[in-house]
């Protein structure tokens, strides 16, 4: 157990109010001292209990509660206090690569090709492709890295990309798997909630995700729907173009 440990995500300081251990392969301790930057000030109280017995959910009010076995969701629910109490982060499900020193995002529902994109694109790098803070014109890791699911022995693991800190935004890619490949069309710097949902959210916070804001983007940032059914390559060249300023509305 610990007692008074802060960390901050974002522009909020969240107090880690105690951590039970119970059936844990890792100490939750000493993975949180490698993951997050410990200080000792507060504002909101977090209560972690790694049980495996235990489903993954949160109670979102005064005291906010985590149960988890997984620190993926331990990061998912700090980055949704952070959300709920911040006026600049938001808490987003998506995939985000590193081109030319900036931060080229894809979001979308789950399957829509986010993982699978943010991996292919030429000279790229993958700072994480699950949950990201998102400001008006950048986007933060969730702790000290970010993170990259990777498939073995036919389980999703999650490793650190050793990518940190913040990256500022060139550009944002909304997919959708019922569009074509190859479909391609400019949208609105308002991002709605649905498509940015945490896919491992319970139903009761997702619909309390669904009523925060919307997410407004700066204006110098271009923002695409594009379609994700179909060929794979060509959706991948298309986002290429577009970034690199070859394809011409």
């Amino acid at each position: 157990m610990i007692n008074s440990d802060v960390i901050k995500i974002g522009d909020v300081d969240i107090r880690i109010n105690s951590i039970h251990k119970a059936n844990c392969k890792d100490d939750p301790l000493d993975w949180l001292k490698s993951t997050f930057e410990l200080s000792f000030d507060s504002s909101d109280y977090v209560d972690i209990y790694f049980k495996k017995s235990l489903k993954t959910g949160y109670v979102i009010g005064d005291i906010i509660k985590l149960y988890t076995s997984s620190k993926h969701a331990f990061q998912l629910g700090v980055g949704m206090v952070a959300d709920i109490n911040s006026d600049t982060y938001n808490v987003v499900h998506g995939a985000a690569s590193l081109y030319q020193e900036k931060a080229i995002l894809f979001l979308g529902r789950g399957g829509s090709g986010k993982s699978t994109l943010s991996s292919i694109i030429s000279d790229s790098k993958t700072i994480d492709d699950d949950i990201l803070m998102l400001g008006s014109d950048f986007v933060e890791t969730i702790g000290t890295y970010g993170y990259i699911t990777t498939p073995k022995d036919g389980k999703k693991y999650r490793l650190p990309t050793n990518i940190s800190g913040k990256f500022e935004i060139s550009n944002v890619f909304i997919l959708d798997k019922k569009l074509p490949g190859g479909h391609i069309e400019q949208v609105t710097n308002e991002l709605s909630r649905r498509y940015l949902v945490p896919d491992t959210l319970s139903q009761k916070n997702v619909n309390m995700y669904l009523t925060l804001p919307k997410v407004t983007l700066d204006d110098t940032i271009n923002c695409y729907k594009i379609g994700t059914n179909g060929n794979l390559e060509e959706t991948k060249q298309l986002v290429e173009d577009v970034v690199n300023g070859i394809y011409k509305f």
